[in-house]
């Protein structure tokens, strides 16, 4: 015991001072530092990650990290543009404005009830159409400070903006999309995928509050989303202890 005591080094979250071996207690697994008093539980800081260790994107990342003042951090996925996936979804975009050719024929045949029944499917495209855009031309960008969270999901015709106080921030993990009947207003795109999960569903990054659960980083890559998920767990973990 006294071996691993010794080839144990810990170090304070709170004022980053390497724990003294003589101060880390096995057997009732405490570690107190020396330099601030901050009592911790030995097996929690061996198993904490080294922020410094994560600070390197995955291989081909697009992903942009950018350190502040004090402790600020911030994340930026660029804008992902058109890919081979929606392709599918800008044919089912397409598709309904074929109906428009045949307007003026209609015109002329006087059949009136099978134009006013076309236009609920003209308003799906554009529907369609207007996500679609939304989602090629979309960027976020995550802003960690001392005392807050904030997720920004810049798109061409709006902003999105979710701020959270880190003390009400349960965890930042993976976790499986849940869709409902309103999930298609904010992107169909995900909708669709679900449909081809066949029950396993997707997971996205998603950000577990006391309140609700907000996903982000919807178009980063599998690697970028696990990469970001450990990264900003080990960060707003860090501070949460240091504003203890």
């Amino acid at each position: 015991m006294t071996e691993l005591v010794q080839t144990m080094e810990l170090t304070c979250p709170k004022c980053d001072h390497t724990i003294d071996p003589i101060d880390i207690n096995i057997a009732t697994d405490l570690a107190k530092c020396s330099n601030c008093n901050s009592l911790y539980k030995a097996s929690e800081l061996a198993s904490s990650i080294d922020e410094n260790s994560l600070i390197i994107p995955p291989t081909g990342s697009k992903v942009e990290l950018k350190r502040g003042l004090g402790e600020g951090f911030e994340i930026f996925l660029p804008a992902k543009g058109f890919t081979v996936s929606d392709i599918p979804y800008l044919i089912f975009t397409i598709l309904p404005l074929g109906i428009l050719t045949s307007i003026p024929i209609m015109v002329m045949q006087g059949n009136a009830i099978f134009i006013i029944f076309t236009i609920p499917f003209l308003l799906i495209s554009a529907f369609m159409g207007y996500q679609l855009y939304n989602s090629i031309k979309e960027t976020q960008t995550l802003i960690l400070t001392k005392d807050k969270f904030t997720i920004i999901k810049q798109k061409p015709f709006k902003e999105k903006k979710s701020v959270f106080h880190l003390d009400d921030i349960q965890v930042v993990k993976m976790k499986h999309l849940k869709a409902n009947i309103f999930s298609i207003f904010e992107n169909f795109r995900y909708v669709w995928k679900l449909q081809w999960t066949f029950g396993a569903g997707i997971e996205m990054p998603a950000l577990i509050s006391k309140s609700k659960t907000t996903y982000f980083l919807e178009e980063a890559s599998d690697a970028e989303q696990e990469w970001i998920t450990t990264l900003l767990g080990a960060l707003i973990k860090k501070r949460k202890i240091q504003n203890s």
